[in-house]
């Protein structure tokens, strides 16, 4: 790596991301600080000492060096609404239905805490030697991200770390999502790029890759994709408050059960409160049901048993989840308890529902803080397999979009042929509309094997009915299942034009490295061990090399590992470690610096290990998870 000179005072030393050096007399500050690497090579620039490294945003690998550079004497400024991030990088776990239920990979704190020398306020100028620098808040691809604006050598420079990058394109789509399809953070970054632009004329140097040509232009055409992206292709297109209440397209009819509809004698919705669950009633009254999550108890358990009653209900034997996420099936420790009910599951995400600690996926059954966090699978399902359910044949396709991790279940219904699609497509009433759930990176983003192929899949199997994990049921559904497929068939090159990698899974993707287990409770002085798995989205072969990174004082061995992975393919990397003795009792972050052939990803992907003394009264955080 060698120094890039944009000016007579100011150079860019690329490294996990950007770093650039504003220098005076001998002396620099620092815009975002790397892996620390810089601090081998201030000499080239004619630099002694660093006084003040000032961050974009808290994303590790903007940091993930602090400790050399804090251990240099150099202080430490940091955006005013992230400095918790910087503090306390394990307090966002704290927020349990922000980051636990919907995971966080766009949370990607420093492994170890920083120490914050100054919080910086939007519009707040912050002065070193003959500059002063302005400080803005542009949110987006970061919740509390700046951008910093100062005058150098006659020139304006705006350092606007990853809000937009060269071509009018972004570093990762995940890390906008903060919240669950409600496009709140894309819309924050629409905004930003107005303050950015607003900015202009300047030189804008982007915490990743080479600095904007025409920034006006690209910056403007890059809001209008933006827009147009997030109206046309990103929010889910059903209504969302129709939606929960599922009232437009129901054609099943009422019952004299509140909350009970019926489509024949033998099929049932349950589903009041939000998620359906679906009662197939077998010829001699056994019963099977398709989900059944986020209903109340009291009125679940009164109303199967009025089923029994009233309709010739015998018994409850199986639950079959459409999909991994736990709303779906957090009810199968009522039904196993009182009805000796069985869980049945694809075999593709079964292990999901046995061992969720392992998975970081969101939405798994522990984060809806119920007595029970994890459910036995009685059956695993495969491909392609049909049952037999008491004169009803039963299909079980891989019917991936929403999540990777989807069964679709097709039931010939004396006739009529019904899809349960989990949360893939919902009833809308738009001329056209295609109800396609929004795009949620967390939950899996390679949109050619995902969406797409679910989409395909559906539109082969053309059934007569789709029953959908919330809302309302679709009749006749064969136009709604064309626009879904069309919608599918757009997203890769929508996508693709706003990828600042090649190819662009890779910058949808947060799970192409993964550690297994992602959590993991383990007490001071405990050997411990970790698989670290890495897909290769590269369309060739490429080296890749592992660094595990573990708190201080920790043991971990190997300390590298390398490995030429195929396209395709998943490498497992097995680390073991040590907790010490004296360790105290919190979360702490694991992570892998990597690097994939000459591009340095960094410290991207994380695990976390609980570490808890033996008769320790648990802290806080404790509660959030309960491993063994």
């Amino acid at each position: 790596m060698s120094w890039q000179q944009l000016s007579p005072h100011l150079y860019c030393f690329p490294d996990t991301c950007n770093v650039y050096a504003l220098v005076d007399e001998g002396r620099a500050l620092l815009i975002d600080g790397g892996s620390g690497e810089v601090l081998d090579h201030l000499e080239e620039i004619g630099v002694q000492v660093v006084d003040w490294v000032l961050y974009t945003h808290h994303h590790r690998e903007q940091c993930q060096g602090h400790a050399r550079l804090t251990a240099a004497g150099i202080r430490t400024a940091v955006p005013a609404a992230e400095a918790h991030l910087f503090r306390d990088p394990t307090c966002f776990w704290d927020d349990l239905d922000a980051h636990s239920v919907y995971s966080a990979v766009f949370v990607r704190p420093p492994r170890e805490p920083v120490q914050v020398d100054r919080e910086l306020q939007d519009l707040e100028t912050f002065a070193w030697g003959p500059y002063e620098i302005g400080v803005f808040s542009t949110p987006g691809n970061s919740k509390g991200a700046v951008t910093y604006r100062v005058r150098v050598d006659g020139r304006w420079f705006l350092f606007s770390g990853d809000l937009v990058l060269e071509g009018g394109t972004m570093h990762t789509f995940y890390d906008n999502e903060w919240d669950y399809g409600h496009g709140l953070g894309p819309q924050t970054q629409a905004n930003s790029l107005t303050v950015l632009y607003s900015l202009l004329p300047g030189t804008v140097c982007p915490s990743h890759g080479p600095i904007l040509s025409s920034p006006k232009r690209q910056i403007r055409d890059f809001q209008r994709r933006w827009s147009r992206f997030i109206k046309q292709t990103y929010l889910r297109d059903w209504d969302w408050n129709d939606g929960i209440a599922g009232a437009l397209g129901w054609f099943s009819q009422p019952t004299h059960l509140p909350g009970v509809r019926k489509f024949t004698d033998n099929l049932y919705k349950l589903g009041p409160y939000g998620s359906n669950g679906y009662l197939l009633r077998g010829k001699t009254g056994r019963g099977l049901m398709i989900d059944c999550g986020c209903m109340d108890e009291g009125w679940l358990d009164w109303t199967l048993r009025r089923m029994q009653q009233d309709l010739g209900l015998r018994t409850v034997e199986v639950l079959i989840p459409t999909h991994v996420h736990g709303d779906h099936y957090v009810h199968y420790g009522y039904l196993a308890e009182n009805w000796g009910t069985e869980c049945w599951c694809l075999d593709l995400f079964a292990d999901h529902l046995e061992h969720p600690y392992r998975h970081q996926p969101c939405c798994l059954l522990p984060y809806y803080r119920l007595p029970l966090d994890a459910v036995p699978v009685a059956r695993k399902l495969r491909v392609g397999e049909r049952l037999e359910w008491d004169g009803f044949a039963l299909t079980i396709h891989h019917l991936p979009g929403q999540t990777t991790y989807t069964a679709g279940i097709e039931l010939d219904l004396d006739g009529t042929r019904i899809l349960f699609n989990g949360d893939n497509q919902f009833y809308t009433g738009r001329r056209g509309g295609s109800g396609h759930e929004a795009v949620v990176a967390r939950n899996g983003s390679q949109v050619d094997l995902q969406y797409l192929a679910g989409a395909e899949k559906q539109a082969k199997i053309n059934p007569d009915w789709i029953l959908t994990g919330h809302a309302s049921e679709i009749e006749k559904p064969a136009a709604q299942i064309q626009a879904y497929l069309q919608w599918a068939r757009s997203l890769p090159e929508v996508f693709r034009q706003f990828s600042f990698f090649d190819p662009y899974s890779l910058f949808l993707d947060p799970y192409w490295c993964v550690f297994d287990p992602w959590i993991q409770r383990l007490t001071p002085g405990a050997a411990g061990r970790v698989d670290i798995r890495v897909r290769n989205l590269y369309p060739e072969a490429r080296p890749f090399v592992v660094r595990p990174r573990f708190p201080e004082a920790w043991q971990a061995k190997p300390k590298q590992m390398k490995t030429v992975i195929e396209p395709g393919e998943i490498h497992k990397f097995c680390v073991r470690f040590r907790i010490p003795e004296e360790a105290k009792s919190a979360t702490h972050i694991i992570t892998a610096d990597i690097t994939a052939g000459d591009y340095r990803w960094g410290e991207f992907f994380d695990a976390r290990v609980d570490v808890l003394a033996p008769g320790t009264p648990p802290p806080r955080w404790y509660d959030r998870v309960k491993p063994g």
